[in-house]
């Protein structure tokens, strides 16, 4: 797997491992060099998601590796669609945070607790600056392939009207 493709932090984590060679033999046609990609793509795609669902890495390495997975194979419905999938659990938390982190503002607490909930609120992204990504790749995804058309499209749907009713209260 060339390093320039998954990166150092990732080849040293997936030899460490054994699951696949540092640096395959040099391919000899397109056709043997598209399916490495393939092949190079799934086994990047399985180590993000099992980043992710481990919760081993920070935020920005973990999309940084779906990306990667996403460069590799740009016609690939399934990069866009776990691309997506993290995106919303991203927003999902920091929308929940931000929410409850309001409610705990409207109480009232101690000053020194309040300046140090405002500013940790004030230094995150606002949750629905993730939205356009999370619609974005969803879409991607549905444009790409229809394998998960049953749970990206109610998905992306949800999270347009919800949007929209919550930016009409607002």
């Amino acid at each position: 797997m060339p390093v320039e493709v998954v990166g150092s932090a990732a080849i040293s984590s997936i030899t460490s491992l054994s699951v696949v060679p540092v640096n395959p033999p040099p391919l000899l046609s397109d056709t043997q060099s598209m399916n490495e990609n393939l092949d190079v793509a799934k086994t990047l795609l399985l180590y993000s998601r099992w980043i992710h669902y481990t919760g081993q890495k920070q935020k920005e390495d973990v999309i940084n590796l779906y990306s990667r997975v996403k460069e590799l194979q740009p016609k690939w419905e399934k990069g866009y669609f776990y691309m997506a999938k993290y995106c919303d659990e991203v927003l999902v938390d920091a929308r929940k945070r931000q929410e409850d982190s309001t409610e705990q503002s409207v109480r009232v607490i101690p000053s020194n607790l309040a300046l140090v909930a405002s500013t940790s609120v004030n230094s995150e992204r606002r949750w629905w600056t993730y939205l356009p990504d999370v619609l974005l790749f969803y879409a991607k995804g549905l444009h790409r392939g229809h394998k998960n058309l049953f749970q990206a499209l109610p998905r992306l749907l949800t999270l347009w009207f919800d949007f929209g009713s919550f930016y009409y209260r607002k």
